[in-house]
């Protein structure tokens, strides 16, 4: 296998990863964390204490692990695109 197609798997599996990661990041935010929107400081510094757990696997999952996942994507997705459209390869890097 060359290190190109071994790239190319590494990018698909990233993306899925990041669009599972990032769907859970989204449904812990909106079912646990969003009613915290209208608390006040004390009722959310009590939750944060309280459930630092949780916390830490949050933000461990919606910023580092998709934030990883975008950093192999973009590298394959450089490679995928910088032979026949350099110019779409710079534009999806920049963006990455």
């Amino acid at each position: 296998m060359s290190s190109s197609n071994h790239l190319q798997r590494m990018g698909g599996a990233a993306a899925i990863i990041h669009g599972a990661a990032f769907l859970v990041s989204i449904i812990f935010y909106i079912t646990l964390l969003s009613p915290l929107l209208n608390a006040d400081t004390d009722e959310y510094l009590a939750f944060v204490a309280d459930n630092q757990v949780f916390m830490r696997a949050w933000i461990l999952i919606a910023y580092w692990l998709t934030g990883g996942m975008v950093v192999v994507l973009a590298l394959a997705l450089n490679e995928r695109l910088k032979i026949g459209s350099p110019a779409l390869m710079q534009v999806a890097t920049v963006f990455a």
